[in-house]
């Protein structure tokens, strides 16, 4: 009984985290650490702890543990589920998640880092500042960003330069119904430094979702294994029908940058060709770039040929705001080139013979 209550009690700080806003310093807690110290290996004890307690309580030889087990699971999928559907790189999404929000810190041993300086120590540590610039922007719709860009500037001053940029989204956008925008509206001043707090949380929500994902996974795993176990069929499958049957043996190899990969998939969405369900996401594209970066792709690199990673930077390059000037030959250029190739092609139908 022991296990099933830690267990439970370990997978619920991960779905509905303790979250606290400290006004005084504008820094955030969750489940009792400073969100700004968290990074990506964060949570690597507790997976372990949940492992060790799945294992115990998957236990073959007892069906009160097996039934609990089966139970759990599917709950545990529809909480994972529920948890996926929360945009938590929208702030109002954020500010819902806050348990409670306290005035003073004092009472708590202070942050290493301010959410503004968090992660600038030493050069160990520049991957985080970058998520979070990333984040920061990506919060703000700031089109085109990327901090990796911006970092490899030496005499730039990536905060400076990234919240130039939203002050000019925000005065461009004059939303009235945004509680920021009217706030800078009477003020003409942005409170920065509780808006890196917010990024800091949303950085340490894709370190829970990535944590949840290694559990369900886990356990998912263990569900499936005990299934097997309980409806055993011997020699159903051998080891070489799996291998020939392996999708990821053959390889979508394209003959194009991965620049004019982009343009083709935004086209082709574009012009309503397939549809990518994107919705609960603000920005139109973003279910299909997840998709491309998942897909077994491939595209020719200097002389390799390279995995289809990362195409949001290409999305960003082609039609950001400050890039597209720079691009939009390049997009003619491709779809010319792709108009040539299918008017050929109907000339050909055109000639066949019957």
């Amino acid at each position: 009984m022991k296990d099933i209550v830690k267990l439970n009690e370990a997978i619920n700080k991960l779905f509905t985290p303790h979250i606290v806003l400290y006004n005084d310093i504008h820094n955030i807690t969750i489940n009792g650490f400073w969100a700004s110290e968290i990074d990506y290996d964060f949570h690597t004890k507790l997976v372990r702890e949940i492992e060790k307690r799945i294992i115990r309580i998957a236990d073959l030889g007892n069906n009160k543990k097996l039934l609990y087990f089966k139970t759990f699971h599917q709950d545990l999928l529809e909480k994972y589920n529920d948890f996926l559907q929360n945009d938590y790189e929208d702030i109002e999404v954020l500010k819902q998640s806050i348990t409670r929000t306290v005035f003073s810190s004092e009472s708590l041993k202070q942050p290493k880092w301010t959410s503004r300086d968090g992660y600038l120590v030493d050069e160990n540590t520049t991957d985080k500042l970058e998520f979070i610039m990333d984040k920061l922007a990506t919060m703000f719709h700031i089109e085109g960003w990327d901090s990796l860009d911006v970092l490899q500037d030496l005499d730039c001053d990536i905060h400076a330069t990234l919240e130039e940029h939203i002050i000019e989204k925000i005065e461009e956008s004059g939303d009235k119904k945004d509680d920021y925008i009217q706030t800078y509206g009477k003020e003409k001043e942005i409170n920065f430094e509780k808006h890196y707090a917010f990024a800091h949380l949303s950085y340490c929500f894709d370190i829970h979702k990535k944590t949840l994902k290694h559990v369900v996974e886990y356990i998912d795993n263990t569900y499936q294994f005990i299934k097997k176990i309980e409806n055993f069929e011997e020699d159903k499958l051998t080891l070489e029908e799996v291998f020939e049957g392996d999708p990821n043996n053959i390889k979508f190899e394209f003959k194009i940058s991965k620049k004019e990969i982009a343009i083709l998939f935004k086209n082709l969405n574009d012009f309503g060709i397939f549809h990518i369900d994107n919705k609960g996401f603000k920005h139109k594209h973003t279910q299909l770039k997840k998709y491309i970066d998942n897909a077994n792709m491939y595209f020719p690199h200097n002389g390799e040929i390279k995995p289809v990673k990362g195409i949001t930077k290409e999305f960003a390059k082609v039609y950001g705001e400050e890039e597209r000037v720079m691009h939009q030959d390049i997009e003619k250029e491709f779809l010319k080139r792709l108009l040539d190739n299918l008017t050929e092609r109907i000339k050909e139908i055109d000639s066949e013979d019957y």
